[in-house]
């Protein structure tokens, strides 16, 4: 499964899943234990909302934890448009990798 998170485009093909919630990505997909081989992030996801950078300082945090889910073998990438967001996505993905090879 390819997760594409963005509260408003589509996703660039029919091979991703397009979730406009955060919440029910960490909820409905990564604890389920779905096997989730892409999730591509955009960090601003609308107002009161969580980000895609809070998504993945969970995700580091579950792997900080050695609570991997399904996302132990998950490729992420970034497709916001907001630079600093996406400095700070980067730093996320960055330590996860770290945490994930030890």
């Amino acid at each position: 499964m390819k997760i594409y998170l963005d509260d408003i485009r589509n996703a660039p093909d029919d091979s991703w899943t397009v979730i406009r919630d955060p919440n029910k990505v960490m909820m409905d997909y990564i604890t389920t234990f779905a096997i989730i081989d892409e999730i591509s992030f955009d960090h601003d996801l609308g107002e009161n909302v969580a980000t895609g950078y809070d998504l993945l300082c969970w995700i580091e945090r579950n792997f900080a934890e050695g609570t991997f889910y399904g996302i132990k073998d998950c490729k992420f990438s970034i497709h916001s448009a907001n630079p600093v967001g996406c400095k700070n996505m980067q730093a996320a993905i960055a330590s996860i990798e770290r945490l994930r090879n030890g």
